[in-house]
This record gives structure tokens, C-alpha cells and sequence, in this order.
């Protein structure tokens, strides 16, 4: 049962990690989302509102104890108006609402286990318009 060990573990090239937790990926997640839509009048127009949270446990990337990622949540939303027969459709929308400052990939690199740790931190609040017409 011998695997390649961490960065940290210097001077051992196997390490037993029977037992251990499966690495890269959270032991749990939660998503909720909701929508609601109310017709405009008679017109045929709807207006909606949307939204969605997700939680992720915190969970190791790799074996190493440097790619631990804190655990996290996410809140997204949008508002907009449809046309008739969802022909055309126009949002606002936001991503991380929370503004949650997360890493969405952390790692463990560089020659004969040198210790480099790198990461890539996630996209901060973004919002923004979109429009989409089908023909």
C-alpha cells in the first residue's frame, strides 16, 4: 500500500495512507436554487427572479496538507423580463454574491518533491447584463 508521499514529508519517497480520505473532492455539497416568473399584464411578457447557493465542505486537493481548501459558499442570482414563446430574454444577473474568497485549485508541484505550492484563487463578486434571442 505504499504511495508517493507529500511535499512535507521529507526524506520518505512512500507513505501508507490506508484509510485515509479520498482526496480531491469535497466529503459533501449542498445546492439549493429557486425561481419565480409572473406574466406582465396581458402582454405575454414574463418577469423572473433567480437564485441558487451552493456549500462545499472543505476537502484536500492532494495529499499533501498545503492543498486544503476551506470550505466555501456560493450565492448567485439573476432578474430579467422574457418575450413571448421565449423568443428573446433579458437579465441581470451576479456570480458569488458573497463575494467569498476561495481557491478553486490548489496543488503541489515543482522537481523532486521541492515544495511549490501553487494555486488558483476563483472569480470574485462579477455581475453583469446578458441577452439572448432566438430565431
Amino acid at each position: 500500500r505504499a504511495a508517493p508521499c507529500p511535499a512535507e514529508a521529507v526524506g520518505r519517497t512512500t507513505c501508507d495512507f490506508t484509510g485515509s480520505r479520498v482526496r480531491g473532492a469535497p466529503p459533501w455539497s449542498v445546492n439549493v436554487g429557486a425561481a419565480y416568473q409572473l406574466p406582465i399584464g396581458s402582454s405575454g411578457y414574463q418577469a423572473y427572479v433567480a437564485g441558487d447557493w451552493s456549500h462545499v465542505a472543505s476537502y484536500q486537493v492532494e495529499l499533501s496538507s498545503y492543498t486544503a481548501i476551506d470550505a466555501y459558499d456560493l450565492l448567485n442570482a439573476r432578474i430579467g423580463v422574457r418575450g413571448q414563446s421565449d423568443r428573446w430574454d433579458v437579465w441581470l444577473w451576479a456570480r458569488n454574491l458573497l463575494n467569498e474568497d476561495y481557491y478553486a485549485l490548489l496543488g503541489v508541484g515543482g522537481s523532486f518533491n521541492s515544495g511549490m505550492v501553487y494555486g488558483l484563487t476563483a472569480d470574485p463578486r462579477t455581475y453583469g447584463a446578458s441577452v439572448r434571442v432566438s430565431y
